[in-house]
């Protein structure tokens, strides 16, 4: 099959210099094992040919000094190196995404918190792993997490979600403890809230939809690689009635909102508006385009250290290696007309 798709190529595009087994491309290093055949992800070769920024106002401009036009944009230059290597460096994106608000008008504390960030995954290169599953079945998980800080003036509320194909396609593998399950972490999310939120019930809730939405599109991707092409009828039916060939679940930390999401009868929360973002997750479990949703607790949720910056990132820096654990006892709700039929 890759023999035919070079075939192809070259047609459109000419000679093509093949590399394999360990190259680069667009500053990511590829290195698959030639034995166990699994692969690694980097960017420390880019990383290290970065420089810190070096500008008199550095030494003598005090925190809260506005930068210069000079300075400025050295500021921009880097941020937007530093913030290419996210392809790989999941652990820091939350460092990046804070440094971003400042863009239009830094101060002096921000450049040198930006010399600081890129000394340190310098002298902290990680991988991206990717590990050689036990069995041919698989399941996506989604784990989403929010931040939510109220302030006098403005409010920052952060959304954070990891996408991570893991083995198995039961219960069980869905919430399995005290073992190292491999994971291929697929894709993330690291971004501000696109609703206002009031709480931190409404953000975990907002961010747990919105972390669905994309989850959607994966889930589709998936399903075509083991299914085939889908016809738009056929993924709208898919996206309306469940029958996704992987299944998705959604892993969340707030209890507030998995007890009101899993709840006999639905009730309408403090903040009413609210309400038909708990039916569209409940009606997604219902349907079973969602196949459950799980309580995580806070000291397992990976992506916590997408939306926080003084946290453990022990359980974040684990996926970055393959690797997956729940060493706490999580909770798993799954309809039970859907269990029946099963």
């Amino acid at each position: 099959v890759v023999q035919e798709l070079l075939k192809i190529l070259e047609q459109a595009f000419g000679e093509l210099t093949i590399e394999r087994g360990t190259f680069t491309n667009c500053g990511v290093q590829h290195i698959q094992n030639p034995i166990t055949k699994e692969i690694t992800l980097d960017q420390v070769d880019l990383l290290s040919k970065l420089r810190s920024i070096e500008h008199p106002q550095l030494a003598t401009g005090t925190n809260e000094e506005k930068c210069i036009a000079a300075l400025h944009q050295l500021f921009i230059s880097l941020l937007g190196a530093i913030a290419y290597v996210t392809h790989t460096r999941v652990d820091v994106m939350v460092f990046i995404v804070a440094l971003q608000r400042q863009n239009h008008n830094p101060e002096v504390q921000h450049v040198r918190r930006l010399n600081k960030l890129l000394k340190w995954v310098q002298r902290n290169p990680k991988k991206l792993a990717y590990k050689k599953f036990p069995s041919d079945k698989s399941h996506l998980r989604i784990a989403s997490d929010a931040a939510f800080k109220k302030e006098t003036e403005k409010g920052h509320c952060l959304r954070g979600a990891l996408y991570l194909r893991a083995p198995g396609d039961t219960t069980e593998s869905f919430v399995a403890t005290q073992v190292e399950t491999p994971v291929h972490v697929l894709d993330w999310a690291c971004k501000s809230q696109r609703h206002v939120t009031r709480s931190t019930f409404s953000a975990e809730l907002l961010s747990g939809g919105d972390s669905v939405d994309q989850g959607l599109l994966m889930s589709q991707l998936m399903h075509e690689m083991v299914h085939g092409p889908l016809t738009a009828t056929e993924a709208r039916e898919l996206r309306l009635t469940g029958g996704f060939k992987i299944p998705m679940v959604l892993y969340i930390d707030a209890m507030s909102v998995f007890a009101a999401v899993t709840a006999v009868f639905i009730k309408t929360p403090a903040e009413k508006s609210l309400l038909c973002h708990v039916q569209f997750l409940r009606e997604l479990l219902d349907h079973g385009v969602l196949a459950a949703i799980v309580w995580l607790d806070t000291r397992d949720m990976w992506s916590d250290g997408l939306t926080k910056g003084a946290v453990q990132r022990d359980a974040l820096l684990r996926l970055m290696e393959g690797i997956c654990a729940m060493k706490h006892e999580p909770n798993i709700w799954r309809p039970k007309v859907l269990s029946v039929r099963a």
